[in-house]
Formats: C-alpha cells, sequence, structure tokens
C-alpha cells in the first residue's frame, strides 16, 4: 500500500542506514492514469497488506503496550 494506492513492490534501493530505503512499486491501478505507473516510495510510506491469491492475510494492529 502506498500514498497513491495498492501495488506491487518490484525492487528497492538501499542508500545505506542514513537514508530511507526507496521501493518501486508498479501500481494496480484504478483507471487509466495510473495503471501500471512505477513510482519510487520512501520506506516510511510503505505500508504492507494481505494477498489472497498468494494465501498471505491482512497484517493484524500490533497490541500496544502502556
Amino acid at each position: 500500500m502506498t500514498p497513491k494506492g495498492e501495488g506491487f513492490a518490484h525492487a528497492w534501493i538501499d542508500y545505506g542506514p542514513e537514508l530511507n530505503t526507496i521501493w518501486k512499486v508498479a501500481l494496480f491501478g484504478t483507471g487509466p492514469e495510473n495503471a501500471g505507473e512505477i513510482i519510487n516510495v520512501d520506506d516510511d510510506e510503505i505500508r504492507i497488506c494481505g494477498n489472497a491469491m498468494w494465501n498471505i492475510d491482512e497484517p493484524n494492529q500490533p497490541k500496544r503496550t502502556i
């Protein structure tokens, strides 16, 4: 999941411990304006999600301990 919608992460670029990893993501697209668009997404802007085709469940929210 990216700020521009869901997609498939194809590659990443790791510049080292002082910079965020950059993910190359192909958007699934909800219309002709972004179908197949390749975007670069910083590590802190991307979220993992489930995939029914690969039998991957949606991640559980971590339990907060106070």
